[in-house]
């Protein structure tokens, strides 16, 4: 039976996903025409990370816990916005693997090796193998301060000047 806290809902659509149920799966789809930017992975994980706080403090204070696994998947869609919702179309393995990673996450959240490979300047990851399926989970989110920028405009006018 699908469990669907409207809190995890709520904070979702709120961040610009739209909701999908297939059977006893809840996808959240980070795509272009909802949230108009073509860099929805980062944004994808700190959801992510913030569904299994509140899924996690859910399970700690009620007596009746629920079995939850979160994956992140990285694929091709034809999506268009319609009347306020997203159609969609998802081609290859997407939604298999997700499901799939998902089913073995056990309240961890796992990322695909396609989405790791997408996030690899934002995010640290590290590579398990679990159940004979390679996954990753998130070690550490880079966040670029202006301190980065600073650093990297200074270094960039450094070096110009000594090629001159």
């Amino acid at each position: 039976m699908l469990f669907r806290s409207q809190k995890v809902t709520d904070f979702a659509e709120e961040n610009k996903a739209a909701t999908y149920e297939n059977q006893d799966n809840l996808f959240f789809i980070f795509a272009p025409a909802t949230t108009r930017t073509f860099k929805n992975e980062k944004k994808a994980v700190e959801v992510a990370q913030e569904i299994e706080k509140i899924l996690t403090e859910r399970n700690r204070i009620l007596k009746k816990k629920i079995d939850f696994g979160i994956s992140l998947n990285y694929g091709v869609i034809i999506a268009k916005k319609d009347e306020g919702t997203l159609k969609f179309m998802s081609f290859g393995n997407l939604i298999t693997t997700a499901k799939k990673i998902s089913s073995i996450s056990d309240g961890d959240v796992y990322l695909s090796e396609k989405i790791k490979e997408r996030l690899i300047s934002d995010v640290k990851t590290e590579k398990h193998n679990v159940q004979g399926v390679d996954v990753y989970t998130v070690k550490e989110i880079r966040h670029k301060t202006k301190e980065h920028k600073k650093f990297i405009s200074e270094f960039i006018k450094r070096l110009e000047r000594n090629n001159k």
